[in-house]
């Protein structure tokens, strides 16, 4: 259900966006699977999405006025920015493309008349955009965000960079190149749709997060600019070439572009539909839903958004990617360099009395997750390939402990105790942990390979075959290679 929310929310940003220019259908489809590829990596489950249905709406708004000069549409954009308001924080990038459309018009005379209306709106959308619970908190930390978020290494917040192809940077700057290319032989002129495009387009290289919005923007001088090639081309070759196999053409390539950055982007194993379960904590969230720990959890923000949507309301997260909107970013920064620092994890699970932290364990090198695995008065209850549940030891959780607390199986130690079998006294209580552990975190690769490893030790061929097998199963359904099978 929350994927097919995700279809629908796009299908109208990209509706809202076939409306901002009227053009032939190949060519409007052409320019929109153009935007989608650069937007695609953005069009993920999160409240963002929200944000580029408002801002298609809004960008609609403003070259409908701009074009016919109807004022009275511009009275409709308060009521949308009160409603973007309490969806999603992006709402303050209406505020500029209010001022760049105010600028644009003071230029242009034949427009001026939409100033005082254009003012009106403007005061109307700062107030409506305080109709939220945050009030003006909305507006001061959406503009003071930008300043220290580079700092948070969080990365949908770095400026763009080169250095990072993953973003589809290669595909918006050919964007940017095609939108520029069809300025100055087609438009070849300073409007507000010019100046909207190159606000959105230097935002963008300020924080990765405006690329999708400038690709929106870049939409409409997009399909134009197709339908005029289409036109020279009609021209240059009459009748040898029909309009409809044109546009055809047009889609087709759209589509094949489309396709390939899709291919391209992901590997079989998270292609269709549904979700990848393994890139996700959805297993140690099943566990801790069914044999909670007690006391409060703590969680790194790599993990925080599955958690909130699949342990709420019976806990509540540490922190998630909300950030300063519900937490304070000192707050925030400090939780970002728990997960780093060993000094600031422990400070954090004192002060804020933790009974029990989630942390990756994809990263068990990291040296604040070592400490805690280390740490005497912390118990492993859980480990998979993506997380390990430690538990207080507390008189308060004495009970829970001793039900599910290992004993012997460690993550900082597991791995050399199963290779020296045969020097471990305790090698019997071992093996029964790991098979335990497999039985909570079934679908673990890890999980699996220690089975493996005892099955071996115990010399159980069966058990240990089986494992492997299991292993290559999941290894094959995630398009990963392969772990060395112990010998």
């Amino acid at each position: 259900m929350v994927v097919l929310s995700k279809m629908v929310i796009v299908g109208v940003v990209a509706a809202l966006l076939t409306k901002t220019r009227r053009v032939e259908a190949g060519c409007a489809a052409l320019a929109l699977f153009a935007c989608a590829v650069v937007m695609h990596l953005r069009l993920v489950l999160k409240p963002e999405l929200f944000s580029f249905v408002f801002f298609a709406a809004v960008w609609l708004i403003l070259l409908r006025v701009n074009e016919h000069g109807k004022r009275a549409l511009l009275w409709i954009i308060p009521p949308l920015l009160a409603l973007w308001g309490n969806f999603h924080r992006g709402g303050t990038i209406a505020l500029l493309m209010l001022a760049v459309a105010a600028v644009a018009w003071a230029i242009d005379s034949r427009r001026r008349r939409l100033l005082p209306v254009a003012g009106a709106v403007f005061v109307l959308s700062v107030g409506a955009l305080m109709l939220n619970p945050g009030g003006l908190y909305y507006l001061t930390s959406a503009f003071g965000l930008g300043t220290g978020a580079t700092l948070l290494g969080v990365a949908e917040w770095m400026p763009l960079s080169l250095d990072m192809p993953w973003l589809s940077i290669p595909w918006f700057l050919l964007l940017c190149a095609a939108w520029a290319t069809g300025w100055a032989l087609v438009r070849r002129r300073a409007d507000m749709e010019t100046f909207s495009v190159l606000l959105m387009v230097s935002l963008s290289f300020r924080a990765v997060r405006f690329i999708p919005f400038a690709a929106m923007v870049m939409f409409p001088g997009l399909a134009g600019d197709l339908s005029a090639l289409a036109r020279y081309i009609g021209r240059r070759l009459g009748q040898k070439l029909r309009p409809v196999l044109l546009q055809a053409g047009f889609f087709a390539a759209g589509l094949a572009a489309l396709g390939h950055n899709y291919l391209a982007s992901y590997p079989p194993s998270v292609r269709g539909f549904g979700a990848a379960t393994w890139l996700l904590p959805v297993d140690v969230a099943h566990f801790l839903a069914e044999s909670p720990p007690p006391g409060r959890m703590w969680n790194p923000l790599n993990l925080s958004g599955y958690l909130l949507y699949a342990l709420y309301p019976q806990k509540k997260v540490f922190i998630d990617g909300r950030a300063d909107t519900v937490y304070p970013m000192g707050f925030y920064e400090e939780t970002l360099k728990a997960s780093r620092e060993p000094r600031v994890l422990a400070e954090q699970l004192e002060k804020y009395d933790i009974g029990f932290a989630v942390v990756e364990s994809g990263r068990a090198e990291n040296a604040a997750l070592w400490a805690i695995f280390r740490h005497s008065d912390w118990s492993l209850v859980y480990w998979d390939d993506r997380a390990a549940v430690m538990v207080r030891r507390t008189p308060e959780a004495s009970d829970y402990l001793s039900e599910y607390a290992y004993s012997h199986l460690r993550v900082d130690t597991a791995l050399e105790r199963l290779s020296k079998w045969h020097d471990d006294p305790n090698r019997a209580l071992l093996a029964g942990e790991v098979l335990e552990n497999l039985r909570r975190a079934p679908n673990s690769i890890r999980a699996h390979y220690l089975a493996a490893l005892a099955h071996r030790n115990m010399g159980n061929r069966e058990g240990y075959l089986h494992e492997i097998k299991a292993i290559e199963g999941l290894a094959a359904r995630r398009d990963l290679d392969l772990p060395r099978s112990p010998q």
